[in-house]
């Protein structure tokens, strides 16, 4: 795969996710006990130098949420959530089996505000969903800084108002795994961070923006052989994103600018999906970044199907290709229950 800088390494990645389901286990005693999650089995193809691989690269997640009344209409709350994977795709190659801590958090929350402190979302999430809506792929013009994402040791507020909702947080730095979900070949430790959005809610329509902000230390990148060593870097996010339900036909459309370990880049991303059926969902997705420090500028195209069995159990497959030609053409298929 060919990259020419840290920056067009550290923001093209793509991620997937799948609402789980939860269910209440126990309830008594000012209470509450829910659990939820989901098993995975995923099937990677992707072209190598020795031909075509196919990889197990399944997944499982479990959370477990606790809610408890401490004053009228305010509860307090813990969730947890853990994932273990079977590694990862990089090159044709899989990355080793390993265990996730996604969410530790308690929090407070009302009727129209919630405050969390732990491992948490950021702001951005609201955003980036306008268009991370595949199955498989698809999402990678939205990525974002770990702050802006999900990252420990971080104060999350969750306001509803009417149509609007707002999040803004703030990270105390220390996490370690900075770029890890971009790219294993890269570290870094944040310093400091913060984020805000507003997303409202219009009829069919709805729109948001949001911005964020994350500085790192130490940062080491083992791109192509080469060890390089960053002491000090800055990344921003800017996204400004909406989606349009029409029937069955979803539409999303993103923008995002801004800097990456003090790079400048910014792209778009279109998405679509339609219910073609009661079970069977079809969607697709256009992305486009542009890196100023290499004058680059990766294009990439990814679609799926899903058949929707039961609520609890979906099947999919999904196909991703690299307008460059950078990178092989990747394919996934998969199973989920949900539970």
């Amino acid at each position: 795969m060919k990259k020419v800088s840290l920056l067009t390494a550290a923001i093209i990645a793509g991620l997937s996710a799948t609402a789980a389901n939860a269910a209440d286990v126990y309830k008594g005693d000012n209470l509450n006990l829910a659990v939820g999650g989901r098993a995975e089995a995923r099937a990677d193809f992707d072209n190598n130098s020795n031909g075509r691989a196919v990889t197990d690269t399944s997944r499982a997640r479990v959370n477990v949420l606790a809610t408890t009344e401490i004053a009228d209409g305010v509860q307090a709350k813990g969730f947890f959530e853990e994932e273990f994977n079977r590694g990862s795709m990089t090159d044709g190659k899989a990355s080793g089996d390993g265990y996730d801590n996604r969410y530790l958090y308690v929090g407070i929350a009302g009727e129209n505000n919630e405050l969390q402190y732990g491992k948490t979302d950021g702001s951005l999430g609201i955003i980036t969903d306008y268009t991370d809506i595949l199955d498989a792929f698809g999402g990678e013009a939205g990525n974002k800084t770990a702050t802006a994402d999900r990252t420990t040791n971080q104060l999350l507020y969750i306001g509803t108002f009417g149509d609007l909702k707002v999040k803004a947080n703030a990270s105390g730095g220390g996490s370690a795994d900075s770029f890890n979900k971009y790219d294993a070949d890269i570290s870094g430790t944040v310093d400091q961070g913060y984020g805000i959005a507003a997303q409202y809610q219009l009829g069919d329509l709805s729109f948001g923006a949001g911005y964020a902000y994350q500085k790192d230390t130490d940062i080491t990148s083992k791109i192509g052989g080469t060890t390089t060593s960053i002491d000090e870097a800055k990344s921003q996010n800017v996204l400004v994103g909406a989606g349009y339900q029409l029937n069955d036909l979803y539409l999303g459309g993103l923008y995002t600018q801004g800097k990456l370990l003090d790079q400048d880049y910014k792209g778009f991303e279109v998405a679509s999906k339609y219910d073609l059926t009661e079970r069977i969902r079809l969607a697709a997705a256009f992305q486009q970044v542009k890196f100023d420090i290499a004058d680059e500028t990766d294009q990439n195209i990814a679609a799926s199907v899903h058949y929707k069995f039961t609520n609890y159990f979906t099947t999919y497959a999904g196909i991703s290709k690299d307008l460059k030609g950078d990178k092989d053409t990747a394919g996934r298929v998969g199973a989920i229950v949900t539970f």
